[in-house]
């Protein structure tokens, strides 16, 4: 199985993990938007990174790619990740 770090428009300075259907394997790539649920609600936010590596944790899936193109390119998701690393410093 695979899964997805997303990031989702809030304060959380950490993506959340999901997984993703074998329907969409094929199709999802980092920069990607995609619709997820968190709590109660749908939430749209970005592919950041894919990974094989199960969390310890129970996880949802990813429900749909809102766009088929990605929003964000490779070096715009390395930015936001060393923006990330840098503010948590």
């Amino acid at each position: 199985m695979i899964y997805a770090e997303i990031a989702i428009n809030n304060n959380a300075r950490t993506g959340f993990i999901y997984h993703i259907s074998r329907d969409l394997e094929e199709k999802i790539q980092p920069g990607h938007m995609v619709r997820v649920s968190i709590r109660t609600a749908q939430e749209a936010g970005i592919v950041v990174r894919l990974t094989e590596e199960a969390p310890d944790f129970k996880t949802k899936p990813v429900l749909e790619i809102l766009d088929p193109q990605p929003v964000l390119t490779r070096t715009q998701l390395e930015l936001h990740t060393a923006n990330l690393k840098r503010v948590m410093i």
